[in-house]
């Protein structure tokens, strides 16, 4: 994995050995997971970083718009610059300890 590509932000559907520190967090992921499953629907999208086995999910949705709009608020759809989350995911990474 390319040392470049540590800490960035990036979306994916949920796998079932995903945890959160967020109590709502958690409990979104489980109601999302649960309505997916009655309703035979794909597995729901959730927010991590790159590089980290073991790292909390920071939000999650059922879509990929759904996702962007929690970190960033409103005005992500294709007219109000779509592109924005890629360029704000790419240039937000975790400032290591050392």
């Amino acid at each position: 994995m390319s040392k470049y590509r540590k800490g960035k932000l990036y979306i994916r559907r949920m796998k079932p050995t995903d945890k959160s520190d967020s109590f709502f967090t958690a409990m979104d992921m489980a109601v999302n997971q649960m309505i997916c499953q009655t309703h035979k629907r794909k597995p729901p999208m959730v927010l991590v970083r790159h590089g980290f086995k073991r790292a909390s999910v920071m939000t999650a949705g059922y879509s990929r718009r759904q996702v962007e709009r929690r970190l960033l608020g409103r005005g992500t759809g294709p007219k109000q610059g779509g592109n924005r989350f890629k360029r704000m995911a790419r240039s937000w990474k975790v400032k290591e300890a050392a």
